[in-house]
């Protein structure tokens, strides 16, 4: 299954925990998970940038991002609303937080 999780909400909010312990128990079922940064999600990057290396693909929204002034460096991919799309498309399962 391939698990798409769009993050929009900033550092009050408790969602990110709920993302990351979505992510991993997904990643355990050997799933397949994509998780998109966008508006004060992207704050969150450095939180969940340990499930980028896991195998979760992480993308950040690169405007977002820029206005934020959120430096990803190389952990994160930078994408678009063009990108979110096309993880949607691709998802069994679409989860949006914000």
């Amino acid at each position: 299954m391939k698990l798409a999780i769009e993050l929009m909400t900033g550092v009050g909010a408790e969602d990110v925990h709920t993302v990351k312990r979505i992510a991993e128990a997904a990643l355990r079922q050997q799933h397949e998970v994509a998780i998109f940064l966008m508006g004060d999600g992207v704050y969150h990057f450095h939180r969940l940038k340990d499930l980028a290396h896991k195998g979760v693909r992480v993308t950040m929204c690169t405007q977002n991002a820029y206005e934020r002034k959120v430096d990803p460096g190389d952990d994160a991919l930078s994408g678009s609303q063009y990108d979110w799309a096309h993880i949607v498309h691709d998802a069994d399962r679409v989860i949006v937080f914000g």
